[in-house]
């Protein structure tokens, strides 16, 4: 018999309050990124036997935040948004703005600006990941498909020449 997993996390959200979606590692310092590891695996987030589809809710001194696996871990996913995203740690997470303290890697998710009442993050078998404020999908990232040719990263910073001054 397989364990239950849960699927999907949901959280009260004020009118305006602003959620970051994307991979966690890049927007975290490294303590917080450090801490959010040590919990995820202790919950068992490393565990293969774990489904993938497994969300969870990583609470920190800043907040929280909810984030899942992807289904093919690292690479390049497209929202229906048209939002390109670069995952390196295998996971994407909904972070609230104050949570942010790289801010230079912000460009690398998105920013959506909450309706008054409540966020959803819900992790499907199939890969997807679909954002809803109020029930409404704001967002939503199928990471079966890799989706994105290229380097997203050296698309974004044009050709690294911004982040590494490489010309």
């Amino acid at each position: 018999m397989k364990a239950k997993t849960q699927n999907y996390e949901r959280a009260p959200v004020k009118d305006g309050e602003r959620l970051w979606i994307g991979d966690p590692s890049y927007i975290l310092g490294s303590s917080d990124w450090s801490c959010a590891c040590d919990f995820l695996s202790a919950a068992g987030c490393d565990d293969d036997d774990q489904p993938r589809e497994h969300v969870y809710r990583v609470e920190l001194d800043g907040g929280f935040f909810f984030v899942a696996k992807t289904q093919h871990g690292d690479g390049n996913y497209i929202g229906k948004t048209s939002q390109r995203y670069s995952v390196e740690a295998g996971m994407l997470a909904i972070i609230p703005e104050n949570m942010i303290t790289r801010g230079d890697c912000v460009k690398f998710g998105k920013i959506f600006e909450m309706k008054r009442g409540y966020i959803e993050l819900w992790r499907e078998e199939d890969g997807s990941f679909i954002f809803r404020n109020n029930g409404e999908v704001i967002e939503s990232i199928d990471t079966e498909d890799i989706g994105c040719t290229g380097d997203i990263i050296d698309d974004i910073l044009g050709q690294n020449n911004e982040l590494w001054d490489i010309s």
